[in-house]
């Protein structure tokens, strides 16, 4: 063999990296968005547990294996920030079967805080900015779709649908 193919064919390959994450919920139930908490152990999640019911907030913290509900009914999770503000859609309604299409109030809380703050109304999708504190989100005006960042500067109009805002 060549040198290179001998040099080549005694190196050892790093092994692959698996992510593993354990099953947390084992009932029946629509699970719509899910997102860890800052500290990478915390999840929350929206989803509705039974059909025909209203979609809610669980968390399951590292302490805790079981889903545990949190927060107003109705609600809908659309992100969270690094420094841990959740940002929902409260008064969510579920505008589609094909795809999840809900709009609803964008409000935003810290876990264990008080009730939800509104921000605005006829939100469909919303993502938390870099620094925490600005959001990009998604509206349906009239039949045009929206894509604001910030909350209130337009930066693209669509006569198409726009979706899933990631900063």
């Amino acid at each position: 063999l060549p040198t290179t193919a001998r040099a080549t064919s005694s190196r050892r390959r790093a092994p692959a990296l698996t992510r593993w994450f354990p099953a947390r919920t084992f009932g029946s139930r629509s699970i719509f968005n899910a997102r860890f908490m800052p500290d990478g152990q915390t999840r929350v999640f929206s989803g509705m547990p039974d059909v025909g019911t209203v979609s809610r907030l669980d968390i399951i913290r590292p302490d805790h294996p079981d889903p545990v509900p949190f927060g107003p009914d109705s609600t809908h999770l659309l992100s969270v920030s690094k420094t841990g503000e959740i940002a929902v859609l409260t008064h969510a309604s579920y505008l589609g079967v094909h795809r999840l299409f809900v709009s609803g109030t964008l409000s935003t809380f810290s876990l264990g805080g008080e009730a939800p703050h509104e921000v605005t109304t006829g939100v469909r999708e919303a993502d938390w900015g870099l620094d925490g504190k600005t959001m990009a989100v998604i509206r349906d005006s009239s039949g045009t779709d929206l894509l604001e960042y910030p909350v209130g500067t337009v930066r693209i109009r669509s006569q198409g649908y726009l979706s899933d805002p990631r900063i």
